[in-house]
């Protein structure tokens, strides 16, 4: 299913992790004349043309969403899912200059954790989300957690995905990591 949703065709035969997809006899790829300007000769990457032709099929709540993360940093081009890009978190820096863990003021007896009510509908939010960052890195993660509270100011939820393929990841550092930056509060850790 991801498959056919992701180039448009038909999965006509499937052997392990390699697929045939059908797209039709009269199908022409939608970037072919695009990739290189015939007049200057200046090459456009795939990431930019692909956020060129994205917003043809996006409703106006996910355009907004799209213009909000742009503000953020730049793109994770590699993105396995789909819809909108996320920003990658390895590319933010590492370390913020004069850098303060937000001051949260509680009311009194008031303590600093979620019900289970409050876990629950946070969760069925995020899971409609779109991933905000794609994160890679275990530590050093200051940039991140700008962009984070950055994010705080519009959405409820910081949805972050961990890459794939990527060497050395491990979710326990990075959550710790985010947890002693900001004391973050993590609903759901991948395994």
């Amino acid at each position: 299913r991801f498959v056919q949703h992701r180039t448009g065709g038909l999965v006509i035969w499937r052997s392990g992790s390699v697929m045939w997809v059908y797209r039709g006899d009269n199908y022409q790829c939608p970037m072919n004349g695009n990739r290189h300007s015939s007049k200057g000769g200046d090459e456009m990457s795939d990431s930019v043309m692909w956020n060129q032709q994205q917003p043809e099929n996006m409703t106006p709540e996910e355009t907004e969403f799209d213009r909000m993360l742009d503000d953020f940093g730049p793109r994770f081009v590699d993105w396995w899912d789909t819809g909108i890009l996320p920003v990658d978190a390895d590319l933010l820096p590492p370390t913020v200059p004069d850098y303060r863990t937000p001051l949260r003021l509680l009311p009194a007896k008031m303590h600093p954790r979620l019900t289970n009510d409050e876990h629950t509908k946070m969760l069925k939010l995020a899971k409609a989300l779109p991933c905000h960052f794609a994160l890679g890195r275990n530590r050093n993660l200051q940039g991140l957690a700008c962009a984070i509270l950055k994010l705080w100011e519009k959405s409820l939820v910081a949805k972050i995905a961990v890459k794939l393929g990527v060497q050395n990841t491990n979710n326990e550092l990075m959550a710790l990591e985010l947890k002693i930056i900001d004391k973050y509060r993590l609903l759901i850790k991948p395994v």
